[in-house]
């Protein structure tokens, strides 16, 4: 019996998507991070303008 590993099953998975959720994939983790970022940083200036 093989033992498992997680990187080539998730590459192999990453692989085998069409050509628009690789994209997605690829895009929408990186817009999460930065929009909370930008959330965050927006609400730490207007409290600190009270």
């Amino acid at each position: 019996m093989e033992p498992y590993n997680f990187w080539q099953d998730l590459f192999d998975t990453y692989q085998s998507l069409s050509d628009w959720m690789k994209f997605a994939w690829l895009i929408v983790p990186p817009a999460f991070v930065l929009g909370l970022v930008a959330i965050v940083l927006h609400f730490r200036m207007a409290g600190a303008r009270k």
